[in-house]
This record gives C-alpha cells, sequence and structure tokens, in this order.
C-alpha cells in the first residue's frame, strides 16, 4: 500500500523521489524525507502576473545574482539582464509589448527556472 502511494505521489507531481527503507513507523519516515527534499528545491514566484511595466522576482532561497532572460512565444531573446537581489525579492522594470513572453531565471548555483510572463497594461 505504501509502494502505491509513493507511486502515486511522484505520478501526479511529476517527481522521482527515492525514499529510504522504512522501518518501524514508516510513514512518518517519509513524510519527513519528501519534505526535506521540496524544501531543497529553489523556486520562484513572478507578481503581478499579468504585469505592466514591472515585475518582482521572489525566490525561496537567497542568491547572490540571477540572469533572466525573457523570449517571446516564438524563441526570440527580448532581453537579458544580471540581478542582484536584496534579499529574496529582485524588482525588474519592463518595457515589454502586451502579450505572453517566457521568462529563464538562473541562479548562482546555476539552476534554471522557466515561467510563463503575461504583460497587460
Amino acid at each position: 500500500m505504501v509502494y502505491q502511494a509513493r507511486a502515486l505521489y511522484n505520478s501526479v507531481f511529476n517527481e522521482s523521489l527515492e525514499y529510504p527503507v522504512c522501518s518501524g513507523s514508516g510513514a512518518r519516515i517519509a513524510n519527513d524525507y519528501v519534505e526535506k527534499v521540496n524544501s531543497l528545491k529553489w523556486k520562484l514566484d513572478l507578481y503581478p502576473n499579468p504585469a505592466g511595466s514591472a515585475i518582482s522576482i521572489a525566490s525561496n532561497v537567497e542568491c547572490k545574482y540571477l540572469n533572466v532572460q525573457i523570449c517571446d512565444l516564438s524563441g526570440r531573446l527580448l532581453l537579458t539582464k544580471n540581478l542582484i537581489p536584496k534579499g529574496l525579492i529582485t524588482n525588474l522594470d519592463l518595457d515589454l509589448m502586451n502579450g505572453a513572453y517566457l521568462i529563464q531565471v538562473k541562479n548562482d548555483s546555476n539552476e534554471t527556472l522557466t515561467k510563463k510572463l503575461l504583460i497587460g497594461r
């Protein structure tokens, strides 16, 4: 039963987690392990989205710098910028036309995240 629950979790969240061998209270061990793995992942939030002339990039981990690239949906690179965050939040001024874009953010650990960005003024 535990195996099926783990397989379902991995399928729903599109993750492939390795679980330690359970002994005794295996459910608690597995839950602690999943929480630890998820807390180590780098996550970003963009707000407001849809944006006007500026966005804020909020990270769950402090970074020394962020490299931001914005592309249109055809893949054409429109903006590249290196930012130095102040704490967990970084602000970015934009001069983009209304529409949908992809924003790719790379941190100092060479981790990359891609998010959809909507511009509407």
